[in-house]
């Protein structure tokens, strides 16, 4: 009943305090989350995550992960640094907590389908800092996990991350509650490491540290994953000891389609599927194309309109460049 609900809720602050008393403060630990945005957390979705999936995008130590696992019935904990795993599941390890999905992701390259057999309600958003990143992370959110209710977002107090954030609550797509630091708009200290200056230097600033928001299930939908997304174009079939791109694709939001080799073209959804575009591109074909993509929309197979042979084969320059990023997180 109420009682026992509010008592679970209780317990689950009670926890969530002890917690964030032992873990670093923003004072002491510049790259962490404060211990009043951890409090402010715990006050939203303790009794109301408890049957809950939350997916966490950025773990560095784990200090937030532990929090989530005392709320959550199951948190996924992605960071693209095997370090920041590595020393998260040892944080976690030392409080005896076991309802936490550790993976290695490397967000910008990776597809979100293999979340699809997770009913995931929350999705922390604390990894890629850019506003592509950003945009990027929730908007695949949108796109993969349908049940999703709300994103948590930090770093506000970053501008590429409020004008991401602003944009989705300007589109009507979020409803925001600010917390953390700067949640009532009072200023704060904010100590920044700096090598030239023994102990560093403490700053005063009024910026919000983050936000809550709840996901507008009326909204517009945001756009495809594979819109404003470069796309590099090897013939078929691909040979193994000369891999050479052959030009670039981008498709855009109004249906344009450009090209570094072939110029410009037009784009529509094809009448059999989402996944499935029809391409005009004369330079390239004088009949039109059709750009069949896999299951994350980050690569697709270009024939001839009607025809099953693969002429081209597209790949998002993220996944090109992926290689290089995971060999330069080796050194």
């Amino acid at each position: 009943g109420t009682s026992a609900a509010s008592q679970s809720r209780n317990l689950c602050r009670l926890s969530a305090e002890a917690l964030i008393s032992r873990a670093p403060d923003f004072s002491r630990a510049k790259i962490t989350t404060s211990h009043l945005y951890k409090r402010h957390l715990a006050e939203h979705f303790c009794g109301m995550g408890a049957n809950m999936t939350a997916v966490e995008l950025g773990v560095y130590h784990g200090y937030t992960t532990s929090l989530l696992a005392n709320m959550f019935k199951k948190v996924i904990a992605v960071d693209v640094n095997k370090g920041n795993i590595e020393t998260a599941a040892k944080t976690l390890g030392e409080l005896e907590q076991e309802n936490v999905v550790f993976l290695l992701m490397d967000l910008m390259a990776d597809g979100w389908s293999k979340f699809a057999s997770n009913d995931v309600k929350v999705v922390v958003i604390d990894a890629d800092h850019t506003y592509a990143g950003v945009k990027r992370d929730a908007g695949n959110a949108f796109r993969y996990l349908p049940e999703v209710q709300w994103l948590v977002f930090h770093d506000i107090w970053m501008d590429p991350v409020a004008l991401a954030v602003h944009e989705f609550e300007q589109q009507g797509l979020l409803k925001c509650t600010a917390v953390g630091l700067g949640f009532d708009g009072s200023p704060y200290a904010y100590r920044v490491v700096d090598e030239h200056l023994p102990g560093g230097v403490t700053l005063i600033r009024q910026k919000l540290e983050g936000k809550i928001c709840r996901r507008l299930l009326g909204a517009k939908m945001v756009q495809p994953n594979f819109i404003d997304q470069q796309f590099m174009l090897y013939r078929q079939p691909i040979s193994t000891t000369k891999i050479c791109a052959t030009g670039a694709f981008r498709f855009h939001a109004n249906h344009r389609l450009k090209t570094a080799y072939w110029k410009s073209g037009s784009w529509r959804y094809s009448n059999y599927s989402q996944a499935r575009l029809l391409v005009r591109l004369p330079r390239m074909a004088a009949t039109p194309l059709e750009a069949h993509f896999n299951l994350d929309h980050n690569a697709f197979l270009l024939t001839y309109a009607g025809h099953a042979a693969a002429q081209w084969f597209g790949l998002s320059v993220n996944y090109v460049h992926r290689p290089f990023h995971v060999a330069s997180a080796l050194f």
